[in-house]
């Protein structure tokens, strides 16, 4: 018996987990309500694995349907969390869907104008190399003497307002 198997067998005596769809936060909120009294109620630990889908490929070089289907697609862009939530949203009566539009309007809107501005702002004359610059910031460094163990670290001097 391989030790990598026997920690795999172990792990579920250890440790309960859940695998949640994390493409909508309304059935996480009430998930994550039981995890806390199952761990409050001295359980033991307990491990959420949210799962998501990525539409886009991993880069610009990746296109992203080398390895997966059209019909995958399609069928998580109908799962796509962002119109669900309107669709259920205006299900609700939370809002019209002539509210909705609009703001999904106003949304392109603000997001066009945004972008126009970018484009039109000079671009930086800073290199790369300045992300290498002035790392060290003299007296930014600690003030205090590390002992052994914890208990003999001499925090004296220690400015405080360096922890806000």
């Amino acid at each position: 018996m391989s030790m990598i198997w026997q920690m795999e067998t172990l792990a579920d005596s250890l440790y309960k987990d859940r695998k949640i769809r994390g493409f909508c936060h309304l059935p996480c909120c009430p998930l994550l309500g039981h995890g806390k009294e199952y761990v409050q109620a001295g359980k033991g630990p307990l491990v959420y694995e949210y799962t998501t889908y990525r539409f886009a490929g991993h880069s610009m070089s990746d296109p992203g349907t080398a390895y997966r289907s059209r019909d995958e697609l399609k069928t998580e862009r109908a799962n796509n969390p962002i119109s669900s939530f309107r669709d259920k949203q205006i299900d609700w009566g939370v809002f019209t869907e002539d509210q909705a539009k609009s703001v999904d309007r106003s949304v392109r809107e603000m997001t066009s104008k945004e972008v126009a501005e970018a484009e039109k702002s000079p671009e930086s004359e800073l290199k790369a190399e300045v992300l290498f610059q002035d790392i060290y910031v003299r007296g930014s460094e600690l003030n205090q003497w590390r002992g052994r163990t914890i208990d003999e670290t001499d925090y004296s001097g220690y400015s405080m307002n360096i922890l806000v």
